[in-house]
């Protein structure tokens, strides 16, 4: 297979502005067709030069000229969809998060297994450089053992009443659309997952969701994740991880495509600091991955185990947010 065809599901602008373009500049991805229900597909399909487009799902699914689809639909639709997608064969790239259960996540993967299809959530940041970069500095011992990690998602959310952020019934809220980020990076530069989780969630604008979240994450050997996700702040993606002899701080950890796509790692040591920065596309680099897993029947950069805690964690600290 020299090219995969895409299909796209959704017209939501990270699908516009981000994943198909992405998924052009791989080289080894082509986008055969669009569905949308809400009537954009065709401003779309003329922009990129998409042959086929339509406002039914399940004519996309059937065609033989659609490899694997891209899901860009309300959260909440997700695991209706991603069903539909692998029982047509397909594989699936589907944004985060995933699912809202992990039952639900559990069943898809039964599925892929036995379609013989890949399904992977797009969690684009894992894919830049920089994380692996600054795991193997916790690996390496540089600034010691870790005893604390802060992490922080925040964007000053706009358009209140139209944005489906705002909608619990859509799986809206600041912990499905930021926090997740926050969650998901401690389980990677720790490897392992917590003990035990508080969390506080503040609620404003009148707004039937969480927009404001802060959560504390305790380990089994001492480390502690302190996290916070807004919609009411100005633009912040940073993790800082404090050891027991220095610090590394990424300041564009989550979002390296608002920073020229640099994803700069500091290391501060004994006084000293060290810059190392590194360049590449995120969602380009994860769209790359998954293509080369297809096509390499190979093993998925972000696996099933990686999921599974993922929405399970998640699935966790919502427990906690309503209690």
């Amino acid at each position: 297979m020299e090219q995969l065809r895409w299909g796209v599901i959704g017209a939501a602008n990270i699908a516009e502005r981000q994943m198909i373009p992405a998924i052009l500049e791989t080289g080894s991805g082509i986008i055969t067709a669009i569905a949308s229900r809400s009537g954009k597909a065709d401003n779309l399909q003329k922009k990129f030069g998409i042959p086929f487009a339509t406002t039914n799902y399940e004519e996309l699914f059937s065609m033989d000229a659609v490899d694997a689809v891209y899901i860009a639909t309300p959260n909440s639709t997700h695991s209706e969809i991603i069903k539909k997608a692998v029982f047509a064969g397909k594989h699936v790239l589907c944004e985060k998060p995933i699912v809202l259960k992990r039952e639900e996540l559990e069943e898809i993967f039964q599925l892929a297994d036995q379609h013989n299809v890949y399904v992977m959530e797009a969690m684009m940041y894992r894919f830049h450089p920089q994380m692996e970069a600054c795991r193997d500095l916790l690996e390496s011992g540089v600034i010691g053992d870790v005893v604390t990690i802060h992490s922080r998602f925040h964007f000053k959310l706009e358009n209140w009443e139209s944005n489906i952020r705002t909608s619990s019934q859509l799986g809206g809220g600041s912990l499905n659309d930021l926090g997740c980020y926050c969650i998901n990076a401690a389980s990677y530069l720790l490897k392992q997952e917590p003990q035990t989780i508080q969390v506080l969630n503040s609620k404003r604008n009148q707004s039937d969701v969480d927009t404001h979240v802060s959560m504390q994450m305790y380990y089994a050997s001492g480390e502690t994740v302190l996290s916070d996700c807004s919609f009411h702040t100005p633009m912040n993606n940073e993790i800082e991880i404090l050891g027991t002899l220095g610090s590394i701080k990424l300041p564009h950890a989550f979002r390296p495509d608002l920073n020229g796509d640099v994803g700069d790692v500091y290391i501060n040591k004994q006084g000293k600091e060290e810059k190392v920065s590194l360049t590449a596309k995120s969602y380009v680099e994860q769209v790359r991955s998954f293509q080369e897993t297809i096509q390499n029947n190979g093993k998925l950069f972000y696996s099933q185990d990686d999921m599974l805690l993922q929405v399970d964690l998640l699935e966790k600290v919502f427990d906690k947010l309503n209690m």
